[in-house]
């Protein structure tokens, strides 16, 4: 689902705003626990975004100019945000790689049958 190289680019992009978020960052200075819970504040508006566009785009909605508005590419970004802060919220509580925390789950998930 993701190419190498669009992973690289990923990596490199999520290291840039991971060791940059400080001077980012209209609140200076900012914890580390204020970063992380920041960061899941942002998880949570994004998923919000998300599921805005999941409704034009089954068009579960009272108005009929908010489904007619929907762009599927608006829906990608918004997966991609999910995607992106979700990692960062991995790198701000210290996950360097989701390797053994994905094979750990599969194997959870297969062992319910699922």
């Amino acid at each position: 689902m993701i190419s190498p190289e669009t992973l690289t680019r990923l990596t490199e992009y999520l290291e840039y705003i991971h060791k940059n978020t400080p001077d980012l960052l209209v609140k200076k200075p900012v914890t580390e626990t204020e970063n992380i819970l920041g960061v899941l504040t942002c998880i949570t508006e994004e998923v919000g975004e998300l599921a805005a566009e999941v409704r034009k785009y089954t068009k579960y909605s009272f108005s009929q100019k908010k489904c007619d508005s929907f762009e599927m590419w608006n829906l990608e970004e918004e997966l991609a945000d999910v995607l992106i802060t979700t990692f960062l919220l991995a790198k701000a509580v210290g996950i360097e790689s989701f390797d053994p925390i994905i094979n750990r789950k599969i194997g959870k998930n297969r062992e319910r049958g699922y």
